[in-house]
């Protein structure tokens, strides 16, 4: 960032002194480069978006043992499948839209490209790990089982040591 505000873009540009695009003069403040490259928004406004509402509510019902401590953890998963599937669908658009063998890779926009991918990339791990932290993994939901059944061997176990009902 420029002491004016202004963030400036990555690496040199090839295209001249007046042009005015963002990659030669930064993004000026108030911008709206987040709306079209919406797989880089913040956290803040991210969880205001209507799809995050829906994956959570979809994990929400999907997860095996679901309490409100989770919810952090449910909103967290659900902004990184967010972030997943819009940099999913910028570079499906990019890829349809250059019709040479890996363009991706050569063309003049690759270097983004490569950061979007290597940050898709990160975002996949983070979702699966956050899945099986819910428990929406076989594995995961393996062991939450083993778990509870050890908690009901356990309790059964002092129930018949020291009395109780069951």
């Amino acid at each position: 960032m420029t002491s004016n505000g202004i963030v400036r873009s990555h690496g040199p540009s090839a295209h001249g002194d007046t042009c005015p695009c963002d990659r030669c003069v930064g993004y000026q403040p108030g911008n709206t480069a987040a709306k079209k490259r919406g797989a880089w928004v913040s956290e803040a406004r991210l969880l205001r978006d209507p799809r995050v509402a829906e994956i959570a509510a979809e994990t929400r019902s999907s997860m095996p043992w679901y309490m409100p401590a989770d919810e952090p953890t449910v909103l967290l998963f659900s902004c990184t499948l967010t972030r997943v599937e819009r940099a999913y669908a910028a570079i499906e658009r990019v890829d349809a839209a250059t019709a040479q063998p890996l363009s991706e890779y050569v063309s003049e926009r690759a270097p983004q490209l490569a950061e979007l991918r290597r940050d898709l990339r990160g975002w996949i791990r983070l979702a699966a790990s956050l899945a099986n932290d819910l428990g929406l993994s076989p594995r995961s939901r393996l062991a939450m089982g083993v778990d509870a059944v050890h908690g009901e061997v356990l309790r059964r176990q002092l129930v018949a040591r020291y009395g109780g009902s069951t």
